[in-house]
């Protein structure tokens, strides 16, 4: 087997490019070359190697219908393939850290021609990388043209297949180590936070392949899972680490984006695998990110993941800015999960008197789902969230037995998401609820022992949220609520549902596959 060896280029007369530049164009030549003798030689190991390396190249070889401006894209993405190749573990990854630094010596020697583009010869090497991985994949998911277009190759004769969503995120965790999609983040703080996106795969229950040929920005839909895993789960098929902003907004269009951040005792995979439901049902370009702090990932360890959320806060104040700033976004909804609601409210609090620079998008939605955070706290800090963003949806339940725990670790404080009247009351005597704060109960929809997942278990409630996010529709224009108050003059609503008897059986079967992972020992997922 010959390796390497074919690629060395003589020198000739030209402009010396950059040694960085040489080096990507160089590794990437190499890569091309020897694709086919890098699949004998990795054996076992060629399939995941391959498989992230096909969903690297696949964003920008999407992107590219809107056009990439700026190279520094394509040198993230390079960059990324390298240190895919050093980063490799075992024996493979000794030969492809060999590989690489003989592509760097290469390139010490490579001199390129007078008009060289840079850019052009990049998307032309990754173009080349990505159809010869496509060719060698044993069924093709599509072919390049309609891969860029985005449209779907479902067919609903053969009945229904999978949906296979992107989600972006930012994560305060740091890397296992572990090159398993769904264990790639781990429970420590990272030293400094990674963006990235997360593919997963579900069942296409609601045959959204076989309604409409355009799918949402990196959707794909497919019959057979390329894993081969036919069951109904919810699949974690990749996770990359590399800059994102160039995908959120690629186009002049409106552009909103929702940043979903996650509570306690949760894995990255479980926030992962919520949020490719919400991104399904939601069916609209719209950029969906997880906000992934550290969690222990165990129901003994609650204060401890308290204490990181405390230390999360000032990075998703940060991460904040840089959508509205970076993102080329016009508004960020919030959307936060239990003790996730310390993280997103006191994240957004810190951009009180923030200073927004001409462009930035605006802050829209908060919605907080069964919200782990003091009652009292809130709403002191009504004032300052209501001019922060446009309105604050609460959904709360009287029969969270998640929350209940808090309060009695938190001295019977009320938390917000517990729904109590006397609690509400007590504290509306001191400070009148907002106007742009809506509270709704939530109490007859928990599907599980502890009834702190509904946000993700009730089909009733995903619309609604979604009603929320994705149109921006007042309570009082929902069909789902019913306007309450008490005899002390505390107004709230109530919710009611759809009207449906039961969910979809394919509903059913995604709620089934959300309640087999990441639950808590009561079997909730929190």
């Amino acid at each position: 087997m010959v390796l390497f060896g074919c690629l060395r280029s003589a020198k000739s007369p030209g402009d010396q490019a950059s040694l960085e530049k040489r080096k990507r164009v160089q590794l990437l030549r190499v890569m091309v070359a020897n694709l086919d003798d890098l699949r004998q030689r990795l054996e076992d190991d060629w399939n995941n190697f391959a498989n992230e390396l096909r969903h690297r190249i696949l964003p920008v070889m999407r992107a590219q219908n809107d056009g990439i401006d700026d190279v520094s894209v394509l040198h993230s993405l390079a960059d990324g393939i390298k240190e895919q190749m050093l980063t490799w573990p075992g024996k493979n990854g000794r030969f492809l850290k060999q590989m690489a630094a003989h592509a760097a010596r290469i390139a010490t020697e490579l001199m390129l021609p007078k008009g060289w583009k840079e850019k052009q010869e990049l998307l032309n090497l990754l173009q080349l990388m990505y159809v010869k991985l496509e060719k060698d994949r044993e069924e093709p998911s599509e072919d390049l043209q309609t891969m860029q277009s985005g449209t779907s190759n479902g067919d609903s004769s053969n009945g229904r297949g999978y949906m296979e969503v992107a989600l972006f995120f930012c994560s305060v965790r740091a890397p296992s180590g572990r090159r398993t999609p769904g264990d790639f983040f781990g429970k420590a703080r990272a030293h400094a936070p990674s963006t990235g996106f997360v593919r997963v795969s579900l069942p296409d229950f609601d045959d959204v392949a076989s309604n409409g040929p355009d799918l949402p920005f990196l959707w794909r839909s497919y019959r057979k899972r390329p894993t081969g895993n036919t069951s109904k789960s919810i699949e974690i098929e990749s996770c990359l680490v590399m800059d994102v902003a160039h995908l959120v907004g690629r186009n002049g269009d409106p552009r909103e984006a929702i940043v979903y951040v996650h509570g306690f005792n949760c894995r990255f995979a479980t926030a992962a695998k919520y949020m490719a439901l919400y991104a399904y049902k939601l069916r609209r370009d719209v950029p969906i990110f997880i906000f992934s702090w550290p969690s222990f990932k165990s129901v003994d360890l609650y204060e401890g993941d308290q204490a990181n959320a405390t230390w999360s806060v000032r990075h998703f104040a940060s991460f904040l800015e840089r959508m509205m700033t970076s993102y080329r976004l016009d508004k960020v909804h919030v959307f936060a999960h239990s003790m996730g609601s310390q993280v997103a409210i006191n994240g957004l609090l810190r951009l009180t008197g923030w200073r927004a620079p001409r462009g930035a998008a605006r802050l829209g939605q908060l919605v907080l789902a069964a919200p782990d955070f003091d009652t009292g706290e809130f709403f002191e800090a009504q004032a300052d969230l209501e001019n922060l963003v446009d309105r604050v949806s609460v959904y709360c339940s009287a029969n969270d037995k998640a929350l209940r725990m808090s309060e009695r670790l938190h001295g019977e404080l009320p938390r917000l998401g517990h729904f109590r009247i006397g609690s509400l009351l007590s504290e509306s005597r001191h400070v009148a609820l907002s106007d742009k704060v809506d509270v709704i109960d939530a109490s007859g929809f928990d599907k599980s022992v502890v009834g702190h997942a509904y946000a993700f278990t009730s089909t009733d409630v995903i619309e609604d949220v979604l009603r929320v996010l994705r149109d921006g529709v007042t309570a009082t224009a929902r069909p789902a609520l019913r306007a309450a108050r008490t005899d002390k003059r505390f107004y709230f609503w109530r919710l009611v549902g759809s009207g449906k008897k039961e969910p979809k059986k394919g509903e059913e079967e995604i709620v089934e596959s959300q309640l087999g992972e990441g639950m808590d020992a009561e079997g909730d997922p929190v």
